[in-house]
């Protein structure tokens, strides 16, 4: 069975709504209760957090599929704390970001945010991760394991969904109890390195690992682990637990030279992933070649939560601006392809997101849609294509380990696109004054045969079509005496014949 790396990436963030209505809810998705909600939803720990803090005003988030415990979990907190308990109804963007905007909305001083998550930083509210603890086997799991990687000396970094990380500990002592020396355990970290776990076994899985002596550290998409200097993190297979989703589909980009196997804990199946990422690299290649093609690009902002999210789309003005490219920020909630389909003038769409939400299945829509790190190759020189690929905006930033200064001051270069075959022009060039009526003499480019101009602008779009919209017809239009129009309702207007039945 292969896994897509784009499988499904579209109704998690894109969603026009339409799935709610066709979805098929089964027996198990109405019934499903969790027997107790103080342990699974760990109410004792968001109490003395919320306690400790004095937090006078607590937003609590829930994903869809949780929200029917959300009254219990209100309930309980409401009699254990002073505080004042909101429970957040819907989302701004995905769910599995923490959404201080609606929780602004009711003055919140704190967020709890129940479900996976992404581990995107925040900047505006303190915020508590509380995953939960789905069933897992681990006796099941090990036997997995031991099944795929039967050589105890094998290279292997464990890497696992958010709400399987009760487990990691007792996974950890028996994977060492069976032999394997060599086995990495990832921690759950957000970008800037601020650990998302909290309790006795994530504090024995770091033992464990600050024992072993290792002085490299390699924190991705979420993740951290150790590994010594001598080894290379494409020496290691990757192992991990969970069900197919966003979060895979990132840890897969983003470790795209190592080979994948996993462990569904759901249906107990576990298996070597036959590896598309080389697929999906060359998709993705493609989007930089379409990004490189575009005059006009729409940065659609996905994010209103991520740290930084600003920055990031200043960085991108920036990118395009020195590229000779014209750009417009859309701020449109949600996206789906009818959205976006609004903008026609628009040649490509950069999103603006969290590193799960980046990757969108653009195949919905009317025009591709690209990330930051694509961008970034279309328009800095300096950096190159390598095959890796980077998810998390927040590494291209000024002042981060993965940011390359822009190459050369923006001068105007010709380039051979190796989508269409054309010559495009990449960079500022000298601006051309053009009269009202476009017909003054443009300058020979002294590289290409034929000079040409090219619109870059919206407004000069819109004049281009055929079609602009109603037109006024100010002062044509023949004044008419008003007449009475319809009264009653749609069933059965007043003026309306009888039927004959």
């Amino acid at each position: 069975m292969k896994l897509s790396p784009f499988k499904n990436m579209a109704t998690a963030f894109s969603n026009s709504g339409e799935t709610v209505i066709h979805r098929k809810v089964s027996e198990n998705d109405r019934h499903e209760e969790h027997d107790d909600v103080a342990s699974y939803f760990e109410i004792p720990r968001c109490s003395a957090w919320i306690m400790k803090n004095g937090f006078h005003t607590v937003a609590l988030q829930f994903p869809d599929r949780l929200l029917k415990d959300a009254t219990q979990v209100a309930k309980e907190l409401q009699s254990s704390t002073t505080s004042n308990i909101y429970i957040l109804g819907d989302t701004t963007y995905g769910s599995c970001c923490v959404d201080e905007i609606a929780a602004s909305h009711v003055s919140a001083d704190c967020i709890v945010h129940f479900g996976r998550a992404c581990l995107s930083p925040t900047s505006r509210k303190p915020v508590l991760y509380v995953f939960g603890q789905e069933p897992f086997d681990m006796l099941e799991c090990c036997a997995k394991f031991r099944h795929l990687y039967p050589d105890i000396n094998a290279r292997v970094v464990v890497m696992y969904d958010v709400v399987y990380h009760y487990a990691i500990a007792a996974f950890s002592k028996q994977l060492a109890e069976d032999g394997y020396c060599n086995v990495r355990f990832s921690t759950l970290c957000d970008s800037s390195g601020i650990s998302c776990q909290e309790g006795a076994a994530s504090e024995e899985v770091a033992d464990s690992s600050a024992d072993r002596l290792f002085s490299a550290r390699v924190q991705r998409s979420g993740r951290a682990f150790h590994m010594p200097n001598d080894e290379e993190v494409g020496d290691y297979g990757m192992f991990y637990i969970g069900e197919e989703g966003l979060t895979l589909n990132n840890l897969m980009m983003t470790f795209n030279k190592c080979a994948f196997s996993m462990y569904t804990p759901q249906t107990s199946a576990a298996r070597h992933e036959s590896l598309c990422t080389n697929r999906a690299l060359m998709r993705r290649y493609y989007m930089v070649e379409r990004a490189k093609d575009a005059r006009i690009v729409g940065i659609v902002v996905g994010t209103l939560g991520v740290s930084d999210y600003m920055q990031c789309i200043r960085h991108l003005k920036s990118l395009l601006k020195q590229a000779g490219k014209k750009y417009y920020t859309l701020v449109v909630g949600k996206v789906n392809p009818e959205k976006l389909a609004n903008f026609m003038e628009v040649d490509v769409f950069v999103l603006v997101a969290c590193s799960e939400n980046s990757l969108l299945d653009c195949r919905e829509f009317y025009k591709p849609i690209v990330t930051p790190y694509e961008v970034e190759i279309a328009c800095n020189d300096a950096r190159q294509w390598t095959g890796d690929y980077v998810t998390d905006f927040r590494t291209l930033l000024p002042g981060s380990s993965g940011h390359i200064p822009m190459m050369g001051t923006g001068e105007a270069r010709v380039d051979v696109s190796l989508v269409t075959g054309a010559i495009r022009n990449m960079g500022i060039a000298d601006a051309v004054p053009l009269g009202d009526n476009s017909a003054a003499l443009l300058e020979r480019n002294p590289l290409l045969t034929v000079a040409s101009s090219h619109s870059s602008t919206a407004g000069e779009f819109l004049a281009q079509r055929s079609w602009q919209g109603l037109e006024q017809q100010l002062g044509e239009t023949v004044v008419s005496a008003v007449t009475q129009g319809r009264r009653g309702i749609a069933l059965g207007y007043e003026n309306e014949p009888e039927s004959s039945s």
